[in-house]
């Protein structure tokens, strides 16, 4: 189709200057801040007309790129903050290294049941309700502690609510609302310094009462506490606490639990959050508020 583009001074260009600054008003806003110029096509566009004579009269093309670009930059920025409010709280303290139940075996055997083990998490350290399908567990490697490995074998964990307290002995504790979390094999060593395991997604309110993280390991291989096994961070914090049996019988509970991070992962949240639901509505709020201003100031200029 016939195209014909007008400088400023309202002489015809030639044939390549226009397609310069046609490509350029379509696809970038050099033409906009740089060319005083008219586009005129037979086919006509919505809006066809682009120029940027300071903005003025004519104004529309840049203004439709400029709107285009107003309502992008929001929309990502929206979505952007929505990804950034998946949920995340650490809890627990650094203050040793644990190896139970992910570094050590002590149950003297590699095959059935390695230990059974129960962490509690007070109530008291979740401010409201939460969802997580990640943990994540922090390597201790203070001298002479090798690091957190998770040596072989297949974990069953599982989370619930519990009123027993916080510091309940294994041969007491009990659990409701429970839900499966993994279960499968696992062996590695930490990334940056935490080891993550990623589970079907579990939903806490802490108005039911302690959470508990329920790990019962079998076929692990056999590395014993001391041998050169790794060790995960832990510590005597009031909000956690753990207690286990082993194969063998022998028992233990310690006012000391692993520190654990839960969150969880953007990518799998098909539901966001009320406060993301309200920043999502205000941020296409704000960019169409912008678009119908812009639209009224260009059919007054026109």
């Amino acid at each position: 189709m016939g195209r014909r583009c007008i400088n400023h001074l309202g002489n015809i260009e030639s044939r390549s200057w226009c397609s310069k600054i046609i490509s350029l008003s379509r696809f970038g806003d050099e033409a906009c801040h740089h060319h005083r110029c008219t586009y005129v096509t037979e086919r006509l566009r919505p809006n066809p007309v682009l120029s940027s004579t300071a903005f003025g009269e004519g104004a529309v093309g840049c203004r439709i790129f400029y709107k285009y670009k107003l309502l992008k930059s929001t929309i990502i920025t929206t979505a952007l903050v929505v990804s950034s409010s998946a949920f995340a709280l650490t809890i627990g303290s650094s203050d040793t290294g644990n190896c139970m139940p992910f570094n050590c075996n002590d149950s003297g055997s590699s095959s059935g049941l390695s230990v059974d083990y129960y962490q509690t998490y007070s109530s008291t350290a979740f401010k409201s309700p939460i969802a997580f399908n990640t943990l994540g567990f922090f390597e201790f490697s203070a001298y002479p502690y090798p690091g957190g490995d998770v040596i072989k074998g297949n974990y069953l964990i599982t989370f619930g609510t519990t009123s027993n307290p916080v510091n309940t002995p294994f041969s007491s504790m009990s659990m409701s609302n429970v839900a499966p979390f993994f279960n499968g094999v696992l062996e590695g060593s930490p990334k940056n310094g935490v080891f993550s395991i990623s589970g079907n997604q579990f939903n806490y309110d802490p108005n039911l009462g302690n959470l508990v993280m329920h790990v019962v390991v079998t076929n692990q291989a056999l590395v014993p506490n001391g041998s050169g096994n790794g060790y995960f961070q832990a510590g005597f914090s009031p909000d956690t606490t753990r207690s286990y049996a082993l194969a063998n019988g022998q028992t233990g509970f310690y006012d000391v639990g692993l520190k654990t991070d839960f969150s969880l992962s953007a990518s799998t949240s098909a539901v966001p959050e009320p406060a993301s639901w309200a920043m999502l509505i205000a941020g296409f709020g704000i960019a169409g508020g912008s678009l119908r201003r812009q639209r009224k100031q260009s059919v007054r200029m026109a």
